[in-house]
């Protein structure tokens, strides 16, 4: 019997080196799932990303506007390559960031046509043609292969006309000044890489943080580039950033080793200086929760506050970042910062504002 199953991320507490995460399992079988806790001691993320299917230039509506994935999978078949092709990139979302690998999917599927049938027309229509490194070595194949290039601006994109007899893209020649018609046998539309679905409401769930276009967003893109502000936690792949493979693989092994260096230990040493609660002083005011960063601390039911209330503040010392805030901010002063404590710091006030001695010779 094949019983296919899918899961759902349902959350995650806790901190570098001791996480606890609840899945949701389903089955064809068993349509209500079954919640497995999972104790690991590093998170990676690796969700990917996916080809954008809008319905820009018809897309959806003609079955001859095709995406590159599906234009690749035509050519893998038997089936018989068109004659004459035309393509646009910079679709959609990939007018407002660049999606890396369109560009060079795009020219490597024109050269794919070309070595079936040497005779197929294709013309791209671009707006910037971005192949870096050793790919400049496909554009150049492609241009001595008879692949024709033309360049638009996006405030005069391609107009594209499906529905009748033929397909009809009209877009003006910067070169010429003029406009050319083209009426290919299929369009291929170099669709860029968007999120996965459900990225944002994973971020939202392990508090992580994502860029503007919603691709997960490292601590800082050269001191940290696979790791987020949240300690234990890595990332990779697409879901950083559309990216080729081997730079997916790259980073892929940096984010393992990154992770190593917390599964790979039986203990963590963590910085000294960290906020601690004294119970017996907490009114369980819930200051330090609300104002935390981080949302390190929390009310537990088995601390005792001032007068036996039940509930205190508890703050775990391995999450805790050391910022003071909620030392400042709890109005009963049951906060201390470990090695910044009051009576400390008051002390070193004191001696400072104390006369000098002089000292009789």
């Amino acid at each position: 019997i094949n019983v296919h199953l899918n899961a759902d991320y349902l959350g995650s507490d806790g901190f570098a080196g001791s996480f606890g995460s609840r899945i949701l399992v389903r089955s064809s079988v068993d349509k209500a799932g079954e919640t497995l806790e999972i104790r690991h001691g590093a998170t990676i993320l690796a969700t990917g990303g996916v080809e954008y299917r809008g319905p820009d230039y018809g897309y959806g509506t003609d079955p001859r506007v095709v995406t590159q994935q599906e234009f690749e999978a035509r050519l893998a078949s038997d089936e018989d390559p068109p004659r004459s092709v035309a393509m646009i990139l910079c679709v959609g979302p990939a007018e407002k960031y660049c999606s890396r690998i369109c560009c060079t999917t795009a020219i490597k599927n024109a050269l794919a046509l070309k070595r079936r049938d040497p005779h197929a027309q294709v013309t791209i229509l671009y707006h910037d043609i971005r192949t870096y490194g050793f790919k400049e070595r496909l554009y150049q194949e492609a241009r001595r292969l008879g692949v024709m290039f033309i360049q638009y601006d996006f405030g005069r994109k391609p107009s594209v006309k499906t529905g009748g007899a033929g397909l009809e893209i009209s877009v003006t020649e910067p070169s010429l000044r003029d406009e050319v018609i083209l009426s290919p046998d299929l369009l291929v539309l170099s669709m860029p890489v968007v999120p996965s679905d459900g990225a944002d409401e994973l971020a939202t769930r392990l508090k992580v943080s994502t860029d503007l276009d919603g691709f997960f967003l490292e601590a800082h893109v050269k001191l940290r580039p696979v790791d987020f502000s949240s300690d234990g936690v890595f990332l990779c792949g697409m879901a950083h950033y559309p990216k080729f493979i081997d730079e997916t693989i790259v980073q892929a092994q940096a984010a393992a080793a990154r992770a190593l260096t917390i599964v790979g230990k039986d203990v963590l040493e963590l910085g000294g200086i960290v906020a601690e609660v004294d119970a017996e002083k907490c009114v369980g005011c819930l200051t330090c929760v609300r104002i935390c960063p981080y949302d390190v601390p929390q009310i537990r039911a088995d601390f005792s506050g001032v007068g036996e209330i039940v509930g205190a503040a508890y703050i775990e010392p391995a999450q805790c970042h050391g910022c003071g805030i909620c030392v400042a901010e709890c109005p009963g002063k049951a906060i201390q910062l470990i090695r910044y404590r009051g009576d400390q710091l008051e002390a070193q006030i004191a001696a400072l504002l104390e006369p000098e001695l002089v000292v009789a010779t």
